[in-house]
């Protein structure tokens, strides 16, 4: 026997993970890390999604760029993947991928299922975080439409 001081009110129970819904996400990347692949012939980076609104709002997403690998297809997608996110959140050129974090853009997933029957999500596409377009137009506070009233009768022409 153990003895163990632990109040499972205090901890969020684990939950199975479930793969992203196809759509699009409004993200940050808030993780990256380099990692050998299991073949051990190459390295991936690793990127982790916080999706930032929505329904899926708080939920994980990982996102693996085969950046040194033996098949050459492989290594350009990911060299485009990379380039698409880098395109997406406006960082052209960094040294650090922690330059990367925290700038919010939007991902396209897709889902896919294995022989085993397993879902997973992929991440198809990047695009950058819409603008948000205001509400307000511009028009005069008195609500006159034409020139304002402080404009000389030269610059109305």
């Amino acid at each position: 026997m153990v003895q163990f001081n632990f109040d499972a009110t205090q901890v969020k129970p684990l939950v199975e993970y479930a793969a992203l819904p196809e759509g699009q996400y409004l993200v940050e990347i808030t993780q990256s890390v380099s990692k050998e692949t299991k073949a051990k012939d190459g390295n991936y980076l690793e990127l982790e999604y916080t999706v930032l609104d929505g329904e899926q709002k708080g939920s994980l997403h990982w996102d693996r760029l085969c950046l040194e690998h033996p098949s050459a297809k492989a290594v350009k997608r990911a060299n485009a993947a990379l380039s698409a996110i880098c395109y997406a959140i406006g960082v052209l050129s960094f040294r650090d991928t922690v330059e990367l974090h925290h700038i919010p853009f939007l991902i396209t997933v897709r889902n896919k299922t294995d022989d085993t029957g397993r879902t997973s999500a992929e991440v198809v596409g990047y695009a950058p975080r819409p603008m948000i377009q205001s509400q307000f137009t511009a028009t005069p506070s008195n609500g006159r439409q034409g020139p304002s009233p402080w404009m000389s009768k030269q610059q109305q022409q």
